[in-house]
């Protein structure tokens, strides 16, 4: 083999471990805390729905769901009944009133709820009535 096929096949090995997230998992997580129904409810009244990754170490128990529930709920402006957590997946999903409040100030405050327990918050989609969704990544 000469040294142009070897390199090729070197640049190709290389290259592979490069690659771009498929967006698979960011669907995975978002389908663990979609609600239909709940989504149509809070697009009809004009608000939005963010999803967000939790990324860190999240302990699957009731006081971890509760501490990013009310992280969550507590912020001027969310739905506090549209609020959904899956720890299992990493995810949470959030109904606001863009008038009040955005994704980046849910995404912060929550951030700072969590920050003692090493976990980040990252935003997947933010969506509006129009079903547009805004990639967060």
């Amino acid at each position: 083999m000469n040294a142009a096929p070897r390199s090729l096949v070197l640049c190709l090995l290389l290259a592979s471990n490069l690659a771009f997230a498929c967006g698979h998992c960011v669907e995975d997580q978002v389908a663990a805390v979609y609600d239909h129904a709940l989504v149509k409810r809070i697009l009809g009244r004009g608000y939005h729905v963010a999803f967000f990754a939790l990324d860190g170490s999240l302990e699957s128990n009731s006081q971890q769901r509760s501490i990013i529930e009310r992280a969550a709920t507590r912020i001027a402006g969310v739905d506090a009944r549209s609020v959904r957590v899956s720890i299992e997946s990493s995810a949470l999903a959030v109904g606001f009133d863009p008038a009040r409040t955005s994704a980046e100030k849910i995404r912060q405050s929550v951030m700072q709820a969590l920050v003692l327990k090493g976990v980040s918050v990252q935003l997947l989609r933010d969506i509006d009535r129009h079903l547009e969704a805004t990639p967060g990544y």
